[in-house]
């Protein structure tokens, strides 16, 4: 009888250890998938977002702190995809998760994804205001940085000499401290900025100096976009030479990196050039002229072609405000943020709180992955 109760005791006690191994080797797996996910963002976010489909039903028993890293990813996929469903679902679900965020940082993390989304339904207003209380509730570098670049994309809209000081100010704090990672990205959304401007050679110096920070880093996704974004300037400055080195080097990156969004954007440019339509026409302009593609017989060219501008536009946030979207109630879920004072504040107290941020912020040798 002991024996017989010794391995019932044995049995019982190895049953939870047993499933909670098979649970824990289970979320392993799922947090790799989401990696997964993660580094497919940039490259294809159709993929990415299909990892995340795939892995609903695992989600729904996941921990928060893996949903809610699902839910971003697939927020952002909506975003890169201009999929208006997608970005609607996981919005709410982020929303939704609120609650359950207890941290300073994750509320920052989720009030910039609701201005994402916000962004992309052409409520700039309201995003720029998520962003203003994202900045405020950022208690890390990364979230600092990520909320400025956030305001600067309303900015780009709405005024683009304050989008440029404000992403100056952040550049010159970069340039002063080790967050270097911030730097490329700086500096090519000056370059986006000075080519809505018509400031050709301007756009180019940033991109440039976006692109030797990105080589440097081996950082290629970056590396693409910036070096594209170039090829572009240069051909407004009617650079050829730069135009043709840049597109030998952009057109054997993409063999290495394969980026389907970013090779339509490639796509595009070449035949532009190769027809020579830009002349008479806008950045702007060519984003948006259905007579671009007048001259283009091939269905899948034309196709391949029609996505690529529609990405430029996106590059250079044209489009207009929607008129019809106001999502000021949404305002009214997120209580902590103080939205009265927010509103109230004008760009000299944005620039203020955006300083204050930086230079209060004492770099931790934990954020070690954050200083390159």
């Amino acid at each position: 009888m002991k024996i017989v109760f010794t391995l019932l005791l044995v049995l019982s006690l190895s049953i939870p250890t047993l499933t909670a191994a098979k649970s824990s080797s289970a979320q392993s797996s799922l947090k790799e998938r989401l990696k997964e996910a993660f580094d497919y963002l940039h490259v294809k976010p159709i993929v990415a977002l299909e990892i995340i489909q795939n892995a609903e039903d695992e989600l729904s028993t996941a921990d928060k702190a893996l949903q809610f890293d699902a839910w971003h990813t697939g927020l952002w996929a909506g975003a890169y995809l201009a999929d208006k469903q997608v970005l609607k679902t996981y919005s709410e679900r982020i929303t939704n998760a609120f609650n359950e965020a207890q941290s300073p940082q994750q509320q920052s993390k989720i009030l910039r994804a609701i201005s994402v989304r916000l962004w992309h339904l052409g409520d700039y207003q309201t995003s720029f205001h998520f962003s203003l209380c994202s900045l405020h509730k950022a208690d890390d570098i990364e979230r600092i940085y990520s909320s400025v670049l956030s305001m600067g994309l309303n900015k780009r809209i709405s005024d683009l000499e304050e989008a440029t000081q404000l992403y100056l100010l952040a550049l010159e704090n970069t340039q002063k401290s080790p967050h270097k990672r911030f730097e490329a990205p700086l500096n090519n959304n000056l370059g986006v900025v000075a080519l809505q401007r018509d400031k050709f050679a301007e756009a180019s110096y940033y991109f440039s100096k976006a692109l030797t920070i990105r080589a440097e880093q081996n950082h290629l996704s970056g590396q693409l976009l910036s070096g594209l974004n170039l090829m572009l300037s240069s051909m407004f400055l009617q650079d050829w030479l730069s135009f043709e080195r840049l597109s030998t080097r952009m057109g054997r990156l993409l063999k290495v990196h394969p980026n389907e969004l970013l090779e339509t954007y490639y796509q595009w440019m070449m035949w532009v050039f190769n027809q020579r339509h830009f002349e008479s026409y806008s950045p702007q302009q060519m984003a948006q002229n259905e007579r671009l593609f007048n001259n283009i017989d091939n269905d899948s060219l034309k196709t391949s072609v029609a996505k690529a501008a529609r990405f430029l536009g996106f590059v250079l946030d044209y489009q207009p405000p929607n008129k019809n979207a106001d999502h000021r109630e949404l305002m009214q879920t997120f209580q902590f943020c103080d939205w009265q004072e927010i509103e109230a504040m004008s760009f000299e107290d944005t620039l203020a709180l955006v300083k204050q941020k930086l230079n209060q912020y004492t770099p931790d040798p934990a954020d070690a992955t954050l200083l390159n």
